[in-house]
Parts: C-alpha cells; sequence; structure tokens
C-alpha cells in the first residue's frame, strides 16, 4: 500500500473541525430541548413524595391518638424539638400531648417523630405548604387529633391543606398549561379522614382544581 493510500485511510479515522462543531451544536439543542421535561420530572418527583410524606404523617398521627387515648399534634418546627411559628415548608414533628393538651411540647412528652425541611423550602422561588382552617379563619400552624381519630369536636369543620412550587400561574414565564395541575390539595375532614387532588396553583400559597 502506498503513502498516498495511508494517507487517505489517516483522514478518513477522524472528524473535521466542520464535523465536530455539527455535533457539539445537536447535542446542545438535544439538551436544551431535554432540559425542561427533566426539571419537570424532578418537580413531579418531588411534589408526589412531599404530599405522601404529609399525609403518612397525618395518618401515623391519628393513629398515634387513638392507640394511646391521648391528643396527638403534627406541628411546624424547623427545631425538631418543639412547636415553632414557622412555615411546614421547614419541617415539621408529631408528639403525643400525655401531660397537658395545649398545642405545645411539655416537659416529658414524647416527640413520635420528626420530619426535617422538604426539598425545594429555600429555593427561588420556594415550595410551601399552607393550611387554612374551613370555615377560613386563617393560616394554621399545628393540626391536632383527639382519641377518636377527629381534628375538632364532634368531627365538625375541615382543614385545607395547599402544596405549591414555582410551576403557578402568577409566577413570570410559566404558562397556564405548565402550571395546570401542578400541584395538589389535602382534605382533611373533621372526622379525622384525609384526601389528595391535583390543583393549579395561581401563587404560593393557593391551589385550585
Amino acid at each position: 500500500m502506498d503513502s498516498h493510500a495511508n494517507a487517505m485511510i489517516s483522514r478518513r479515522a477522524g472528524f473535521t473541525l466542520i464535523e465536530l462543531m455539527i455535533t457539539i451544536a445537536i447535542i446542545a439543542i438535544l439538551a436544551a430541548v431535554a432540559a425542561p421535561s427533566m426539571r419537570d420530572l424532578v418537580k413531579n418527583a418531588r411534589m408526589t413524595s412531599l404530599v405522601n410524606d404529609f399525609m403518612t404523617d397525618l395518618s401515623v398521627a391519628r393513629g398515634e391518638a387513638v392507640k394511646r387515648g391521648v391528643r396527638a399534634t403534627m406541628c411546624t418546627s424547623n427545631t425538631g424539638t418543639g412547636c415553632t411559628a414557622t412555615e411546614w415548608r421547614f419541617g415539621w414533628i408529631i408528639f403525643a400531648e400525655t401531660v397537658t393538651a395545649n398545642g405545645a411540647v411539655d416537659t416529658d412528652e414524647p416527640i413520635l417523630k420528626v420530619s426535617p425541611m422538604i426539598n425545594g423550602a429555600n429555593e427561588n422561588p420556594p415550595t410551601r405548604i399552607t393550611s387554612t382552617a374551613n370555615p377560613l379563619n386563617g393560616t394554621i400552624n399545628y393540626i391536632d387529633f383527639r382519641p377518636s381519630g377527629v381534628t375538632s369536636p364532634g368531627g365538625a369543620g375541615a382543614i385545607d391543606i395547599y402544596m405549591c412550587d414555582s410551576r403557578r400561574t402568577d409566577a413570570a414565564g410559566v404558562s397556564a398549561s405548565e402550571a395546570a395541575n401542578k400541584g395538589r390539595h389535602i382534605v382533611l375532614t373533621g372526622t379525622g379522614r384525609a384526601a389528595a387532588v391535583r390543583c393549579t396553583c395561581s401563587s404560593e400559597i393557593l391551589c385550585a382544581p
């Protein structure tokens, strides 16, 4: 084989600069297209995990109240040692009110479970959990269960819990279709039963069907 043939083989074995640039451009385009989908998948997974964890903890608190025969409370806590006047996104605890049923952790009252700050709590904008009593009387930072399993005397009333992340209709650059059904609405009835449905967040703290 002569030297000219060897040179031809050598040239065919690699990429030219133009071919390399075209390849990089194609990869960049594909990455740009795939990135929003990947972010959406991550946020969907986070939201699913969040609502599952919260509903599990509601069930744990209710079950402990029935089992122990005392009031059990789930309250906001960013310390893990007592109830704090913070948002749900920064964490919560479940404790048994064995000493005084006052919505606060007293000496010798056991803390049954500690849930840390949620994923996305410190993002901008953050993922938030908001709870309100129904009829509406402002936000609440604790939910208690009585030994019968109800959340209020006689099982009256309900608690609405909204979970919203950055995908909401009032956020810059988010379309109505991108925000649709990305939030969650948990309804906790006075009987202590909880159910979750998808909803569309119009702000960080409100989600509608």
